[in-house]
C-alpha cells in the first residue's frame, strides 16, 4: 500500500537541514520501497505492507541529531483531503489555500476552535485528517491566517499549499 509521510519543520529557514536523498535512503533502510521525495519540505512517498511506522521519527532523530515530527496518511486519507479542497481554490497571486495536517491528538473538528477566522474573509473546513484554509490574499490583514503562529494549535500541524497537496495525492495514486 502507498502512503505518504509529511515532515515538519525541516528545511525551514536555514534550520534543521535534511536532504531528500538521505531522507530516501533513511526510508529504504527502513524497509519501504518505491520510496521517492517530493520538493524539499519533507514530503515522502513509500510503499509499505506494514502500517506500524512508530519507528521513523526515531531513526530520523538518530540520524539528524533532532526531532523531527512526521505523519504518515495512506493513500485514501490524502485523497479524501484533496477532494475536500474546492477545485477553484489555488495558491497563487490572488488566493491563498493552505492544508493543515494535524497530529492525532488534534484530529478532530474542536480544533476549528483555535483558528480566529474572519467570517466574511476566512473559508475553514476540517477534514478528517486536515483542515483546508482559504483567503483571497487581498483580505489576508483582515484575516485570522496571521495570528495562527499563536494558537496552540500550530504546533500540531504541518501545513502544506493546496498545489502541493494536489501533486502529492497524483504521486501517491500513480503506479
Amino acid at each position: 500500500m502507498k502512503y505518504i509521510a509529511l515532515l515538519r519543520g525541516i528545511n525551514v529557514g536555514g534550520k534543521h537541514s535534511v536532504s531528500m536523498s538521505s531522507l530516501s535512503s533513511i526510508f529504504q533502510g527502513l524497509g519501504y520501497s518505491h520510496v521517492r521525495t517530493y520538493i524539499n519540505s519533507g514530503n515522502v512517498i513509500f510503499s509499505s505492507e506494514s502500517e506500524n511506522f512508530s519507528h521513523i521519527e526515531h531513526q530520523l532523530e538518530k540520524t539528524f541529531g533532532f526531532k523531527i515530527p512526521v505523519l504518515i496518511y495512506s493513500t485514501q486519507q490524502l485523497q479524501a483531503i484533496c477532494q475536500a479542497i474546492q477545485p477553484h481554490w489555488q495558491n497563487n497571486a490572488e488566493q491563498k489555500t493552505d492544508v493543515l495536517f494535524l497530529w492525532p491528538e488534534y484530529d478532530t473538528e474542536e480544533s476549528l476552535q483555535y483558528i480566529h477566522s474572519t467570517p466574511d474573509v476566512d473559508t475553514v473546513l476540517y477534514v478528517p485528517g486536515a483542515i483546508i484554509w482559504h483567503i483571497q490574499k487581498k483580505d489576508y490583514k483582515r484575516s485570522g491566517m496571521k495570528s495562527f503562529i499563536q494558537s496552540p494549535l500550530y504546533k500540531n500541524v504541518t501545513v502544506r499549499n493546496c498545489t502541493t497537496v494536489r501533486k502529492l495525492e497524483g504521486l501517491v495514486t500513480t503506479k
